[in-house]
């Protein structure tokens, strides 16, 4: 069943992404990555994921700028695909990312890769 499920991993640390990659992967699910925010989105758009990782601080396009044109997508089925956001950034920033349709926010130093699991599993089930 999770090799149904592609995921979208938009991360610029070259080691972080390919660790979630392969953790993700392993675990059944497809895994795409972008490394910049202007790939991310136009990797969005083509392979229509069923959920987005997403950071923030992200060469070309920030992962704030890729969050709000995901929300604006035409298609409203695109529009609501699940994106956790994954990043460095204080939790400050928390609330002002859920107001632009975050659904999740992570801090990457304070999570392990089974709380991503949990999160990616919680939000792929809302959305199937």
């Amino acid at each position: 069943m999770n090799e149904e499920i592609k995921i979208l991993i938009v991360e610029d640390e070259l080691l972080f992404a390919k660790l979630c990659k392969d953790f993700l992967e392993e675990r059944g699910f497809s895994i795409s990555v972008a490394f910049d925010g202007l790939e991310g989105l136009e990797k969005f758009e083509k392979e229509r994921p069923d959920l987005v990782i997403l950071d923030l601080i992200l060469p070309r396009l920030s992962g704030q700028e890729v969050l709000q044109k995901i929300r604006e997508n035409p298609d409203p089925k695109l529009a609501k695909t699940p994106v956790i956001v994954l990043t460095n950034l204080s939790q400050e920033e928390e609330e002002k990312l859920k107001k632009l349709g975050a659904d999740c926010y992570l801090v990457k130093t304070s999570i392990t890769a089974e709380d991503l699991l949990v999160k990616v599993k919680e939000f792929l089930g809302k959305s199937s």
